[in-house]
């Protein structure tokens, strides 16, 4: 077994009991997905129709490229891990959001849009030490029951 031992936690990702939480994907994502697609088809295609190959050619490898390297791994890995001592936020191929149970200060529902990650509009925000951040687990309730099992007797303030 692979342990990952921290100054702050006991053990982190060996013998604890790991739970995860998947994204809730809204309908707009797929729209961007898609409409993205679209374009960038349709502009590989009439500059393919306008004797442009040479620039055809780089805006499918470039479409490729970003689904393969940003939307796919977005759209695949952006989830919620409570671990023993932490909730790690992660995000495609962004560095994981590491959130100490102790220093969660505020948990409330929101319909924030900034870019977050989040793939719905159904959003929880975490507010704690270092700052905040958007989530949208598929499960909420459930979700919110883990937290606050985690949080604890804290300082935490959970507004419903």
């Amino acid at each position: 077994m692979n342990f990952i031992f921290d100054t702050k936690c006991r053990v982190s990702g060996g013998m604890g009991f790991i739970m995860k939480f998947r994204s809730k994907i809204d309908w707009w994502f797929y729209l961007v997905l898609i409409s993205t697609a679209i374009f960038e088809i349709g502009l590989a295609t009439w500059l393919f129709c306008i004797g442009l190959l040479i620039g055809a050619i780089p805006v499918c490898v470039i479409f490729l490229i970003m689904y393969a390297f940003l939307f796919i791994p977005i759209s695949v890995n952006t989830i919620y891990v409570f671990d023993d001592c932490e909730l790690r936020v992660m995000c495609g191929i962004f560095k994981p959001t590491r959130i100490a149970y102790t220093s969660i200060l505020r948990v409330e529902r929101t319909k924030n849009s900034i870019a977050s990650p989040a793939l719905s509009l159904d959003r929880l925000s975490i507010t704690f030490e270092d700052g905040t951040v958007l989530i949208s687990p598929k499960s909420k309730k459930e979700f919110l029951k883990q937290l606050r099992i985690k949080v604890g007797s804290g300082e935490a303030i959970f507004v419903d």
